[in-house]
């Protein structure tokens, strides 16, 4: 999946489809670097706080390439945001800092 390196569970793939639909509203795509191990269940998503890259839709194929050959990065720092969840009753939503 875009955005992904490691091989991850349905649940967390469900959540992270999710933070991929709230990065697509800012025509962006999110590339997680790491989670914080937070996990909580909720409904069908394994949902945790994630630390990665908000990029530009315009930037993906570059990034993409650095990204999966794990070259470095640190070119692209001004690009790094946390995912933060909430869980608000039934419903989640994320916020991207």
């Amino acid at each position: 999946m875009l955005g992904l390196r490691t091989q991850e569970s349905n649940e967390f793939i469900n959540y992270f489809t999710f933070v991929q639909s709230e990065a697509n509203k800012l025509n962006r795509v999110f590339f997680l670097d790491f989670g914080e191990c937070d996990d909580k269940m909720f409904n069908d998503m394994e949902v945790d706080t994630l630390f990665g890259w908000l990029i530009p839709n315009e930037m993906v194929n570059i990034f993409k390439e650095n990204f999966e050959k794990n070259k470095s990065l640190s070119n692209w720092d001004d690009y790094c945001i946390w995912v933060i969840p909430e869980i608000d009753g039934n419903k989640l939503n994320i916020e991207f800092e």
